[in-house]
C-alpha cells in the first residue's frame, strides 16, 4: 500500500511537471504573409542563387575554424548542405578567407567565406559569409579579466545568473554595446568595403566608419541579375543595414528577393541614434522603421512596386528572446511582403520562464535554415 502511494505521488509529479513544460510555437506560427519565397525558390533561369550571410553577436560565433558550434562558416554551410542534398559536401576543420576588409583598422576587421553548393534538384548556391566578430576581441577580453579578478576569491553565485552573465552578457551583449560607439567605426567601414566589394566595385569616400555617413561603390556593376537572398543573424542585422544603408547605389548589390532576420536586433539598436536635442524635446523616438524601409527599398531596386513576385521580409524570433524582435507592416515598404515567424526554442516552465540563453542562441537550427532556404514550403 505504502509502496502504491509513492507510485502515484511520484507519476504525478512527473505529469505535472510534463503538463507545465510547454513550447507553444514549436511547430512555428506564421503571422502576416503565411506564404514566403526562401533561397530554392528565387533561383534565376540558370539555376543559380546567391546567398548573403553574416553572423551575430557572442564569440562563439566569431570563428571559421574548430570544431562543433564554434565554427560558424563550418556549422551552417554543414546544415545547408543537408537542407539541399549536397551529397559532395564535407564540412572542413579550417576554412580559406576569399577576401579580407580592413576599413580603418590596421588588421582585418571582416572576412568573406565563399562556399559554393549544389542541390539535389541540380539548383547552385553561392554562399557568402561575412564574419567580423575578431573585431572586438579586446573588449570581451577586458570583461574577462574582470570576472577573473572577482572570482580570485571564489564568489557565490546562483547558476543561471552566473551562465547569463558569463555567456549572454560578457560574451554577447558586449558586442552591441561596442558596435553602437565609436569603437564599431573600423567594423562599419571594413563592412560597407566587404558589400561593395559583393557588388564588383570599389569604396568611393572617406568612409571612417561613422554613423550615417554616406559613400558610394565605384566601379559596381549597374544591375547585377543573380538572385539574391539575405540573411544576417542578431547583431548582424543592424551591421548590414547600416552599411547598405551607407552606399548610395546599394541597388546594384543585386536581384534581392528576400530577407531573412535570424533573432532581428534592430529595433533594439536603433534607439542609440536618437539624437540628443531629438530626445530633450521629447519627441517619439525612430524605433529604426525609417532606416529598415529605406534599405528594403533601394535593395527592390528597379522591379519597383508593380512586380509580380514581390520582395520578401521574414523575421525569425523566439517569443521570449530578451533581445530579439518582430516586425509591423510598418517597417516594410508597399508592396514588400513582411511574415514573423514566431518560434519556441526551449521549453516555458509552468508558463513564468524559458532559459534566455536557449530562446536567443536555439534560433540558429536546421529547422529556421529550413524555412530560410526552401520558404514557407519547407518541410518541418
Amino acid at each position: 500500500m505504502f509502496e502504491n502511494r509513492i507510485f502515484k505521488a511520484a507519476l504525478s509529479i512527473v505529469v505535472f511537471t510534463v503538463c507545465a513544460c510547454a513550447r507553444p510555437y514549436d511547430p512555428p506560427e506564421f503571422r502576416g504573409m503565411q506564404e514566403f519565397v526562401g533561397a530554392k525558390d528565387v533561383a534565376g533561369s540558370d539555376g543559380v542563387v546567391r546567398v548573403i550571410m553574416t553572423h551575430g553577436m557572442c564569440t562563439g560565433s566569431h570563428q571559421a575554424y574548430g570544431s562543433g558550434n564554434l565554427n560558424w562558416v563550418g556549422t551552417r554551410t554543414e546544415m545547408i548542405a543537408e537542407i539541399i542534398g549536397d551529397k559532395k559536401y564535407k564540412r572542413q576543420s579550417l576554412y580559406q578567407a576569399a577576401a579580407r576588409y580592413y576599413g580603418t583598422a590596421t588588421s582585418p576587421a571582416v572576412y568573406r567565406y565563399d562556399v559554393n553548393l549544389t542541390g539535389e534538384d541540380g539548383i547552385r548556391y553561392e554562399i557568402k559569409l561575412l564574419k567580423w566578430g575578431q573585431t572586438f576581441q579586446s573588449a570581451y577580453n577586458a570583461l574577462d579579466v574582470l570576472e577573473n579578478e572577482i572570482q580570485k576569491v571564489p564568489i557565490t553565485r546562483a547558476k543561471l545568473n552566473d551562465q547569463l552573465k558569463v555567456e549572454l552578457m560578457d560574451d554577447c551583449l558586449v558586442d552591441a554595446v561596442v558596435y553602437s560607439g565609436p569603437r564599431g567605426n573600423s567594423l562599419r567601414s571594413a563592412y560597407r568595403e566587404a558589400v561593395c566589394d559583393l557588388m564588383g566595385g570599389t569604396i568611393r569616400g572617406t568612409n571612417q566608419g561613422v554613423q550615417g555617413e554616406k559613400v558610394s561603390c565605384s566601379n559596381a556593376r549597374k544591375i547585377d541579375r543573380t538572385p539574391t537572398v539575405i540573411v544576417p543573424e542578431s547583431l548582424g542585422s543592424k551591421v548590414m543595414m547600416d552599411a547598405l544603408n551607407s552606399i548610395s547605389n546599394v541597388g546594384s548589390l543585386g536581384s534581392v528577393r528576400a530577407i531573412h532576420l535570424a533573432t532581428n536586433q534592430i529595433p533594439l539598436l536603433s534607439q542609440a541614434e536618437l539624437s540628443a536635442m531629438a530626445s530633450a524635446r521629447g519627441e517619439a523616438v525612430d524605433d529604426g522603421s525609417t532606416a529598415f524601409k529605406s534599405m528594403v527599398e533601394r535593395l527592390r531596386g528597379p522591379r519597383g512596386k508593380a512586380t509580380s513576385s514581390p520582395m520578401a521580409v521574414v523575421v525569425y524570433n523566439d517569443v521570449n528572446d530578451l533581445v530579439g524582435y518582430h516586425l509591423t507592416p510598418a517597417w516594410v515598404p508597399e508592396g514588400v511582403s513582411l511574415t514573423n515567424v514566431l518560434l519556441s526554442n526551449g521549453d516555458t516552465y509552468f508558463g513564468y520562464v524559458e532559459n534566455p540563453l536557449d530562446a536567443h542562441y536555439k534560433t540558429a537550427r536546421p529547422q529556421v535554415l529550413k524555412m530560410i532556404m526552401n520558404g514557407s514550403n519547407a518541410d518541418l
